[in-house]
Order: structure tokens, then sequence, then C-alpha cells
């Protein structure tokens, strides 16, 4: 069950969630960099993480040492920008930062586990993520980001014995969160064990809460949707895929998936595909298409939907493989 990019991490709704929205006053703080602060969060808004980030910098090297709390507001927002830019390693150092000035919370060494395996370096990313874990649980704010970015690394490798364990280890330790279950599937589909998957993926879909990431309920929809049309079901593959449509928007994989559903079941009605995105490499030297601020905690209606949501416009399916076996099956293809 292959197809899991973290590029979709990069450009993801609700991908980081711990950034203070402070206000932009304090000992030390010029108007200046209250300004600089301010462009920062709108071109980040606005999709120009390159752009934030120089905004950002210019606020932090603005500011005395005596407005601690703003300094460490601004590198909170400076991470987010690299990351969501795709400069992974310029996160994982900023990280690092707030790390060494604000005690070592678990949710930074999250978002450093998320931003570790964004440049593929899967166990750097799960030492990261065991050092969440001494103080962090399944709900701190960048555990699922980071889980799912590890689990993207593993597929990405081919470890799916690595997968299942990290997945049983969590489990094991009280972790039942969305994506824990969501890898239990995936690990479960790659066996061959479609109810098993369908099983664990339900469960996920089930566990979601209101500050459960949206690219992570996206996938597990999208994982639902898959196994559906691998097990035949187009006619329920293809309502899960349009609602992840109309709800979220939606990539050019998903694009094709309804497509290719439309001609198994007949259909003849018109999509509106006008929220497709093309997604960028981070090399591309092009700014992500979507992006959400994770300045402030992911709302309600961000992070689920009346299915329990999707964020599919910023996630490749997660079950492509599934999807096409599935189409080698049926003779037919996209």
């Amino acid at each position: 069950m292959r197809g899991r990019k973290l590029k979709r991490i990069r450009i993801a709704a609700a991908a980081l969630l711990f950034s203070a929205v402070l206000a932009a006053s304090g000992c030390g703080v010029s108007k200046e960099a209250r300004q600089d602060r301010s462009a920062g969060i709108v071109k980040m808004n606005n999709g120009e993480f390159s752009g934030a980030v120089e905004s950002f910098r210019a606020a932090y090297n603005k500011t005395g040492k005596l407005s601690a709390g703003f300094r460490k507001d601004v590198l909170k927002y400076l991470s987010e920008a690299e990351f969501r830019g795709g400069d992974y390693q310029g996160a994982a150092d900023t990280y690092d930062e707030l790390i060494r000035i604000d005690g070592g919370k678990p949710e930074y060494w999250f978002f450093r586990a998320a931003a570790e395996a964004g440049l593929g370096n899967a166990d750097e990313a799960r030492k990261n993520f065991a050092s969440g874990r001494e103080k962090g649980n399944a709900d701190t704010p960048g555990a699922e980001i980071a889980l799912s970015a590890i689990a993207s690394v593993l597929e990405d490798k081919g470890d799916y014995d690595s997968l299942s364990a990290l997945a049983s280890d969590l489990l094991g330790s009280g972790w039942t969160n969305p994506e824990v279950y969501n890898i239990q599937g995936i690990v479960a589909a790659d066996q061959e064990d479609d109810d098993g998957a369908a099983e664990a993926f339900q469960k996920a879909q089930e566990a979601v809460k209101d500050n459960t990431p949206a690219q992570v309920v996206a996938e597990v929809r999208r994982n639902q949707g898959a196994l559906a049309e691998k097990q035949g079901d187009f006619e329920g593959a293809l309502a899960i895929f349009r609602e992840v449509l109309k709800n979220y928007g939606g990539d050019e994989n998903l694009k094709k998936e309804i497509i290719f559903l439309k001609t198994r079941v007949g259909d003849t009605t018109e999509d509106d595909f006008s929220g497709i995105v093309e997604e960028e490499t981070a090399e591309s030297g092009k700014e992500p298409a979507e992006s959400t601020s994770a300045a402030e905690s992911t709302s309600a209606a961000e992070s689920t939907s009346a299915a329990k949501g999707t964020s599919a416009a910023e996630s490749t399916s997660a079950a492509k493989g599934v999807s096409a076996s599935a189409k080698a099956e049926s003779s037919g293809g996209n």
C-alpha cells in the first residue's frame, strides 16, 4: 500500500500547531521588528514561504535579548515557514534553537522529527520522536505529524517490518490516535489482509478529534476509498473520493482516481476539478500551491468534516498501490 509522499507534509493543512499568537509588544521589541513579524505572517498565509522566512529572520534580528517571549514566538513562526516551504534542514536547525532556549518541550522534538523525516533521515527522525515521547503523548502537537512523516519514510524504503513494529509499540503504550491505526491498516493491506485494513482504517476514522491534523484524517479517508476500489466497490470508492474533492479540494492523483472510477461505473456527471493543485518539489524553486496558517490551532472545521475529514489537496493517496492493483484486475487504468 504505497504512495505516501513526504511532499504532501510540506504543504499540508494544519501541518504545525504550536506557534503562539502573541501580542507584538514587550520590552526590547522595536516597531520595525513587530512590522516584520506581521509581514511574515501575511506572507506565510499567502503561501510566500521564502519571503516569510526573510521577514521572520529580520524580526528576530531586530529584537534584544530582553524580549525573550517575542524572539521565541518569531522562531516558531520561522520554523513553520521553513518547514512548509520545504527547507527541512532550516526547520530542523530552528527547532534545535527552540529546544535549547525553551526546555526541550516535546512538541519541538516531534516537529523536529517531522523535519528530519522530510530530509529522509528515518533513524534521526525516530530518535527525535522517541525524545518527544518521553514527555509527550499522542495528543501533543506535532505527534501525529511526526508519526505520519516517519511512516512515509519507512514506506518509501519498503520497511514494513519497522512500520508494523512502530504501530505495535505505540498501541501497546496507549497511543490510540488516528495515525497509529492508519499505519496498522497500511501494514495489513500490504499483507493482503483487507479485513484487517478496513477495521484499522475504521478505528482511525472513529479516533479523529477536533485537533487531529487534517492531513492525517485525509490519508485515512483516501485509504478507505482505495481499499473499496481494490475490493471492487467502485461506486463506494467514487463517493469517498468525490467527498474529498468537494470538501477539501484535491491533487492530480485524486483527479485521476475519480476519472477512472467514473469509467468503471458509467458515471457521466461533470466534476469540478478547479480546486486541484499541482504539488511542487522543494527543488523546483516554486512555492507550494496551497497552505494554511499553522500559527493558530487547527479548528474543527479544518480537521474534520461530516466524514471525519480529509485534506486530500495536500496528500497523495497512501494506498496508490492498492488502487493500481484494483485497476489492473479490472483491466482499466489511468
